[in-house]
């Protein structure tokens, strides 16, 4: 079995993409109104007087994305992948022109001069960050809660437990209660080693064959963890047939 490399690559057109929505976005916020652009989060203050600045850095940022375009795509077309380029690029254009055109509507509806306008826009946006920032925090410690429960009293784990302690029995329950279907890596790799050490050969063995047959690696797994895995495996059997064959 070898270990799988360089799955799922980042295609590289999200290096040109960025440089691209750079440029646009400079160019969209620079040529709207000064009330859509406080909406917009723009520097409605000066508006006009940053023309050539963002002509500037408009064009500095679009020969980067050419240039990078270029590049990668006669690097490897594959890797750039086209279709997900463009796919992405009308994706950000439409939600860049329904935000230009939200701040237009609203600028023109309201009535209220750009200053309002802008206070009222950074406060809402202040409010949504913190809403965003404490649900994110809310979910990252209870993602991290599931991840401490499920790995501390995973059956995996538990079976590793027992094993230490020397109750092989009990290790052989926890794993005899999981169908062969739901056992993970772990868990099966753990009933083997209870199986040897509990002298039941035949159910050990049949097991290794089962790990040691694994095309793919298990989750979170590296080759050389496996393979650490399957030695210890080995060991543990051979230590449980040495022990059997000196039994009168």
């Amino acid at each position: 079995m070898s270990e799988q490399s360089s799955k799922n690559p980042v295609p590289t057109f999200i290096f040109c993409l960025v440089f691209y929505l750079m440029a646009a976005m400079m160019l969209c916020i620079e040529f709207l109104p000064p009330e859509a652009q406080a909406i917009f989060g723009g520097n409605w203050e000066r508006h006009g007087d940053t023309l050539y600045f963002t002509l500037t850095f408009a064009a500095i940022s679009l020969l980067i994305a050419v240039a990078l375009h270029v590049y990668f795509y006669r690097r490897n077309r594959e890797r750039f992948d086209v279709r997900a380029f463009r796919f992405v690029a009308m994706l950000m254009a439409g939600i860049m022109a329904a935000d230009v055109l939200v701040s237009i509507v609203v600028s023109r509806t309201t009535g209220l001069p750009p200053d309002v306008l802008a206070r009222k826009f950074d406060k809402t946006v202040g409010w949504l960050s913190v809403s965003v920032l404490s649900f994110l925090v809310l979910v990252g410690i209870l993602v991290a809660g599931y991840v401490y429960f499920t790995i501390k009293y995973g059956a995996g784990n538990r079976m590793a437990s027992k094993i230490e302690s020397g109750d092989f029995a009990g290790a052989i329950r926890i794993g005899e209660a999981r169908p062969p279907r739901k056992r993970d890596f772990l868990v099966t790799y753990n009933l083997a080693v209870a199986y040897g050490y509990a002298g039941e050969m035949d159910k050990a063995r049949k097991l290794q064959a089962l790990i040691e047959q694994t095309r793919e690696l298990p989750k979170n797994c590296t080759q050389e963890v496996f393979e650490q895995f399957v030695q210890n495996l080995r060991k543990v059997i051979e230590e449980g047939e040495t022990a059997g064959n000196r039994e009168p």
